[in-house]
């Protein structure tokens, strides 16, 4: 029962960490310098969404980030929601297509989420005709941005994984637990 329990209120449990990862974020890089080495904690978690949940339950959870990175931004309504969304079918796309045989790989793909999701905001806002301002600031931010989402993910992604193992969310867990009820049920 407890293990049902757990896996009903993962979401629920990844959303309200999450809420605590956009306070974080949005108020530690505050200075100059500081803005210029923010890691992104909210894409790391839609790209775990786009990896390790399924369609239907990662788009709803990335859309509620999405909208919570909208609520705490000043970017043009819908900027976060669209491009976030992109980001996430691209994970996607990218899970089907490529091998992450370790987790150097994951950082790497998540350095390139990260280049994504810059490029993505850059189109949208020329397509806004915002003008050439945010090209200077793509040019001057992607690297120092890519390396410390990077080094985020070299931490963060073994918490998210230890986070969905404790909570039966993982599919070896899941498989744990089906193994563990055939088990049962075949000793009678």
């Amino acid at each position: 029962m407890t293990r049902i329990v757990l896996r009903i209120l993962n979401p629920w449990l990844f959303v309200l960490s999450v809420i605590l990862v956009v306070a974080l974020q949005t108020s530690l890089f505050q200075l100059p310098l500081m803005k210029t080495l923010q890691p992104d904690w909210v894409l790391l978690a839609v790209v775990w969404c786009g990896l390790e949940r399924s369609f239907y339950e990662g788009g709803i959870l990335t859309l509620i980030f999405a909208y919570l990175m909208e609520i705490h931004s000043a970017a043009p309504q819908g900027t976060f929601l669209l491009t976030y969304i992109l980001v996430f079918f691209l994970i996607r796309i990218a899970a089907h297509a490529l091998v992450l045989p370790n987790r150097s790989s994951l950082v790497l793909l998540c350095m390139g989420s990260v280049a994504a999701w810059k490029i993505l905001n850059l189109a949208l806002l020329g397509y806004l005709g915002l003008g050439t301002a945010p090209l200077h600031h793509f040019f001057i931010n992607l690297i120092p941005s890519a390396l410390a989402t990077g080094a985020s993910a070299w931490f963060l992604l073994p918490w998210l994984e230890w986070f969905d193992r404790k909570t039966y969310k993982s599919h070896r867990a899941f498989h744990l637990l089906d193994d563990e009820i055939i088990w049962d049920g075949g000793s009678y």
